[in-house]
């Protein structure tokens, strides 16, 4: 089934207010790792599936309240065969939620997968002030 752009936005509106999922205007892209998101109680985690990408390729940044994911898949250049990947440049770009953890992000990768833990700030934490009352005489 295909989708036009503004249909398929439309459907993700709900996520999209806590994540951006890197719709970009520009279809023209060679490839775009697949990416899923889940939402822990304290954290964020996000795993992209990069295959056949040394962790050396692939930048993890976080720029005016994003986090950009950037990497390159490079080809073996042979003469004959069939190939079904895609190769060259990649990015994709998540609007962070409020409350988080920037300084925390950590990422991880292991057997072609790039996992990041986004920490939420801890919540603000009731307090008790405890209020001394003079009685006036």
């Amino acid at each position: 089934m295909r989708y036009e752009l503004t249909d398929l936005n439309r459907a993700l509106s709900p996520f999209n207010t806590l994540f951006d999922f890197g719709l970009e205007r520009n279809l023209e892209r060679s490839w775009k790792p697949n990416v899923d998101i889940h939402e822990e109680e304290d954290h964020w985690l996000l795993s992209v599936d990069v295959p056949g990408i040394p962790k050396d390729a692939i930048k993890v940044d976080v720029l005016e309240g994003q986090l950009v994911i950037s990497g390159e898949r490079t080809s073996k250049k042979e003469s004959k065969g069939y190939s079904e990947k895609r190769f060259g440049k990649f990015e994709r770009r998540f609007n962070l939620p409020e409350r988080i953890d920037i300084s925390k992000i950590s990422a991880s990768y292991a057997h072609g997968v790039l996992e990041l833990t986004v920490p939420k700030e801890e919540k603000a934490k009731p307090v008790s002030i405890n209020i001394n009352v003079n009685e006036v005489q």
